[in-house]
């Protein structure tokens, strides 16, 4: 029984059905069909660790734009969330700074981040995830950015 909140009536509410609402749903969590890691990045990260500096040049054309989307979100959170001065001077060479300084943090002790990496999210996910913890770690350290 559930009192709906300001017209002081009851009614009951069914329980939810068993089955999911959607049959495709049943398979966004079986593990076997559920693909995390493409052969595509397989292969960048293998190449990349191997040095391949195609491999490495394909890697940054491909996540690029993944980066500086994630860095300008991130500096988007630390302007909303700090002293707003701050964050806003020289923006876009700001952005270009921290997107340069996270690819040359994944080549850093031979590829260490990317071998970290251990597949159980999609790639552009784990660079996301990582790249966001790069720029906050950094603008956290550096007062005039």
């Amino acid at each position: 029984m559930v009192d709906w909140v300001g017209t002081g009536q009851i009614s009951e509410i069914s329980p939810l059905p068993l089955e999911p609402l959607y049959p495709f749903s049943l398979f966004l969590f079986d593990s076997e069909l559920c693909v995390a890691l493409s052969d595509l990045d397989r292969g960048l990260i293998k190449d990349c660790i191997e040095g391949d500096p195609q491999a490495w040049k394909n890697f940054c054309d491909r996540f690029a734009g993944l980066v500086m989307d994630v860095v300008d979100e991130t500096l988007s959170f630390a302007r909303s969330s700090s002293d707003k001065s701050r964050a806003e001077s020289s923006d876009g060479q700001l952005k270009e700074r921290l997107t340069l300084e996270f690819f040359q943090e994944l080549r850093e002790n031979g590829f260490a981040l990317m071998r970290a990496f251990r597949g159980d999210s999609s790639l552009a996910t784990y660079l996301a995830v990582v790249a966001r913890r790069s720029v906050l770690s950094r603008i956290s350290k550096s007062p005039t950015n």
